[in-house]
């Protein structure tokens, strides 16, 4: 089973599944080289694709939407929760990404 997300980079947010988050809420950026394992998860845990809240080890509990979890990933910690998610070019958003919420 395939499925994907469509992330998408816009001037004022980023949107993944059925989220939308203001560049302004964002206040931590980490580029990870894989999704570290989860555990207790609520939502959707397939293969590789993981969507929901889980706790995510050395982290916490927060939003994983990841279309392969075996691909490197972004870390967008806000002040409440984190997300992690997967674009293709996670390390071009990483730096993209860091250099709008300095």
């Amino acid at each position: 089973m395939m499925v994907t997300f469509d992330y998408s980079f816009e001037a004022d947010q980023v949107r993944f599944g059925p989220m939308r988050l203001s560049y302004d809420e964002i206040v931590e950026i980490q580029y990870l080289e894989r999704v570290p394992p989860l555990s207790n998860r609520v939502g959707t845990s397939i293969g590789s694709y993981k969507s929901g809240t889980f706790t995510v080890a050395g982290i916490g509990r927060g939003k994983v939407f990841a279309t392969d979890s075996t691909k490197p990933a972004l870390l967008l910690r806000t002040e409440d929760t984190f997300y992690i998610i997967t674009p293709e070019d996670a390390h071009d958003r990483f730096l993209e990404l860091s250099a709008r919420i300095e």
